[in-house]
């Protein structure tokens, strides 16, 4: 739950949708996000599936989380 009289927006630069999504419930809301293909690659998960050379759709970066 954002604080009322809260004036700072709060955005998250990540690339790890499991962290974005404790970012939320510890916080309770989250304006936005922002990130950077190098920031996603350092995900584990991620870094694999570049490794073996498939990509993400435009669907998937989209819908993030």
């Amino acid at each position: 739950m954002r604080l009322y009289n809260l004036k700072t927006i709060i955005f998250l630069d990540g690339g790890d949708p499991q962290e974005t999504k404790e970012i939320i419930n510890l916080m309770g809301f989250l304006d936005g996000q922002t990130t950077n293909p190098t920031l996603i690659s350092k995900n584990p998960m991620d870094r694999q599936r570049l490794d073996r050379g498939e990509k993400f759709s435009k669907e998937e970066i989209l819908n993030f989380l």
